[in-house]
C-alpha cells in the first residue's frame, strides 16, 4: 500500500533540503542485455546555464476556451560541446529549443483545446499524464495522429493543483519518441495555493530530470537496457546537460533566497522527483524507494510498502 504525499508537502521537503556546495545524485543498475553495469555517476563542473521550458502561448476564444497550439517537429539541440544531436519536440509557433517542449499552465474550472499537428515522419499521439478527462481525449494508443494530421481535445479542468505532464504514447514506440525529447509539463492551477511559489520561472522554477546516453558523434544511444526500460549514462536537467543556476533573487520571499522547484522526472525515473505512479519520490533503487546510489538512505525520502 502507497503513503499518498501532497504536492505541498513535497515542496515543503524540497525546500528543507540543506544547500550543498554539489549535488550528487545517481544510480545503479546492470544492463540486461549486456550484464554490464549501468551507472549515472558523473564528474562536473556546473558550466552550462540551466534552459527553461517558457511557458506556452494561449488565447483565449469567444466561447470561453483557452486554446494551445502544439506541433510535434523534428529538429536538434547541443547537449554536449560541439556536437549537434538530432532531436524531436514540440513547438506552440514561439518556443522551439529543440528539445522538450513548453510548459501548458491552466486553472481549475477553465475549458481548454489543444491543437496537436503531428510534423514527425511517424504516428504519433499526446497523452495528458495525470490529467483528469473523457477517455477519447486521454492520447493513449487508440487515438494515434497520423503524420500531417490534426487531433483537437477539448475539457475542462476538474482537479486539484497539479504539476503534470504531456508525452506521446503510441503503441510500441513510447520509448522511442520520448528519448528523441517529446515531453513537456502541464500546470494546473485552483486557486487554493496563494502561499506557494507561483512567478513562473523566478520562485517556481521547472525542473525536469532525464537520463540520456550518447554516442560518439553525440546521438542518443539506444544501449542499457534496465529493469525501469531504456538507462542512459547522463542527466539532462530541462534538457541541460552539466547545468548551473542562481538562486532567488534577494526579496524574493524565502529566508533562503532558494527558489522552491517543480520536480519531475520524466521517464524512466530515477532522479528527486515524481514516480511513474505520480507518487513523490526521492532517489531511485530497483525495488527500493529512497536509496541514492542503491546504497545510501536519503534523509526523511518517503517510502512505499
Amino acid at each position: 500500500m502507497s503513503a499518498r504525499i501532497s504536492r505541498r508537502t513535497l515542496l515543503a521537503g524540497l525546500a528543507a533540503l540543506p544547500a550543498l556546495p554539489a549535488l550528487t545524485l545517481v544510480g545503479c543498475e546492470a544492463d540486461r542485455t549486456t550484464g554490464a553495469p549501468l551507472s549515472t555517476v558523473d564528474t562536473l563542473d556546473f558550466g552550462n546555464r540551466l534552459r527553461m521550458p517558457a511557458l506556452a502561448e494561449s488565447t483565449v476564444d469567444h466561447d470561453g476556451v483557452r486554446v494551445f497550439h502544439l506541433s510535434a517537429t523534428e529538429g536538434s539541440a547541443e547537449f554536449l560541446s560541439g556536437q549537434s544531436t538530432p532531436t524531436w519536440s514540440y513547438s506552440d509557433g514561439r518556443y522551439d529549443a529543440g528539445f522538450l517542449g513548453p510548459t501548458l499552465r491552466a486553472t481549475r474550472g477553465e475549458k481548454v483545446r489543444v491543437i496537436v499537428e503531428n510534423r514527425l515522419p511517424e504516428i504519433t499521439t499526446v497523452h495528458w499524464h495525470g490529467m483528469h478527462l473523457p477517455a477519447r481525449y486521454d492520447g493513449g494508443p487508440h487515438q494515434p495522429i497520423a503524420d500531417g494530421e490534426l487531433w483537437q481535445p477539448e475539457w475542462e479542468i476538474d482537479q486539484q493543483a497539479a504539476t503534470l505532464w504531456y508525452h506521446p504514447h503510441p503503441h510500441g514506440e513510447t520509448e522511442g519518441q520520448v528519448t528523441r525529447g517529446l515531453a513537456g509539463l502541464f500546470y494546473l492551477d485552483d486557486g487554493t495555493n496563494a502561499d506557494l511559489p507561483h512567478r513562473y520561472m523566478i520562485d517556481d522554477i521547472p525542473i525536469i530530470l532525464q537520463d540520456r546516453t550518447f554516442d560518439s558523434r553525440g546521438r542518443f544511444s539506444q544501449r542499457g537496457r534496465a529493469v525501469t526500460g531504456l538507462l542512459g549514462d547522463k542527466i539532462l536537467v530541462n534538457g541541460t546537460y552539466n547545468p548551473t543556476s542562481r538562486s532567488a533573487p534577494a526579496g524574493s520571499g524565502f529566508a533562503s533566497s532558494t527558489p522552491r522547484p517543480r520536480a519531475s522526472t520524466i521517464w524512466p525515473s530515477l532522479m528527486i522527483g515524481i514516480s511513474r505512479s505520480l507518487q513523490p519520490i526521492l532517489g531511485f533503487c530497483p525495488r527500493q524507494r529512497g536509496y541514492a546510489g542503491c546504497c545510501s538512505p536519503l534523509p526523511n525520502a518517503p517510502r512505499s510498502s
